[in-house]
């Protein structure tokens, strides 16, 4: 596991059940399905995100989904520090293009299926890619 110079203090988590059919690795960024209590991998860059899986989550189980604080995000591909960062079709962490989602702003530099820190409370982040 990835150690951080970041610590998360109380950061905002929601229950959420997966009902997908796979597992939702630790990481990926989720949005809220059409069931208020379950969630699906984020696929699109113009997504509502909802947050980050915290942990693994095997498919019919409820796991932890992070909405705010500073979040280990599942890369996609290269991130530098200060980046927006977006979903990629996988529901992994990439460089914001402009006028897509933004999931919050890079604390640490990411890289493709390497967990890498992301601030979801960023005010940037507000802001349209």
């Amino acid at each position: 596991m990835a150690q951080f110079a970041t610590r998360v203090v109380e950061p905002r988590i929601r229950s959420k059940l997966n009902a997908t059919g796979s597992t939702i690795l630790k990481g990926i960024i989720v949005n809220q399905d059409t069931d208020a209590d379950e969630v699906v991998v984020a696929t699109g860059a113009t997504d509502a995100y909802l947050g980050v899986a915290m942990a693994d989550i095997p498919t019919g189980e409820w796991g932890d989904i992070q909405v705010g604080g500073v979040a280990a995000v599942r890369g996609g591909a290269a991130v530098t520090i200060g980046a927006r960062v977006m979903a990629d079709g996988d529901g992994e962490g990439i460089a914001c293009t402009a006028g897509n989602s933004v999931l919050g702003i890079a604390l640490t530099t990411g890289a493709d299926n390497a967990l890498f820190e992301v601030d979801l409370d960023a005010q940037a982040a507000r802001m349209p890619g």
